[in-house]
């Protein structure tokens, strides 16, 4: 019985500790971060495979059931997600002396190439902070909602990497 219980624990604690790490580096030097005080984030869908989709395959099926659909994506709604994002890696953030932004000319630039997005708006990004000849990059996703749109699993998605991201430079960029 000890054995299965202890077991059992340890099964638990792997499976959160793997699907806690959903943020993965690929280049390590964040210092450079430390002096930021503002970083842009900048969202880019022209690589993703959104359901499957690429992004013009995605805009072509849609156009018949809402005109204007791309207008709406692109200039409503990547906007709205970009701010969600902001607003929970911001809250992640915490103490640190940068926040993320949108459109504050900052030299300072992150930008979020989604990859793919699934049915459940499950999101994964590529995600590069630049400043001049310097930049980190690493991965990350964003689990998507149970009910509702696309665009409302979406945005729980935004919302769930924003927390993940700021959670993950919180770690990383000393101050």
């Amino acid at each position: 019985m000890k054995k299965s219980l202890t077991l059992f624990i340890l099964c638990v604690v792997f499976t959160i500790s793997a699907t806690a790490q959903k943020q993965k580096l690929k280049s390590a030097d964040f210092a450079f971060i430390g002096n930021a005080k503002t970083i842009d984030v900048v969202f880019d869908y022209s690589q993703a495979k959104i359901t499957g989709l690429t992004i013009d395959e995605f805009f072509e099926k849609k156009s018949y059931e809402e005109a204007e659909w791309q207008d709406y994506f692109m200039n409503k709604f990547v906007p709205k997600l970009r701010f969600i994002f902001i607003h929970a890696a911001n809250e992640e953030l915490g103490t640190a002396p940068f926040r993320l932004a949108s459109s504050t000319e900052s030299k300072y630039v992150m930008r979020v190439s989604f990859t793919e997005v699934d049915d459940d708006g499950e999101s994964d990004a590529t995600i590069t902070i630049t400043y001049t000849d310097k930049s980190v990059t690493f991965e990350a996703n964003g689990d998507g909602g149970k009910f509702g749109s696309l665009e409302n699993l979406m945005g729980d998605a935004a919302k769930n990497m924003g927390e993940g991201v700021g959670e993950y430079l919180s770690k990383r960029v000393l101050w």
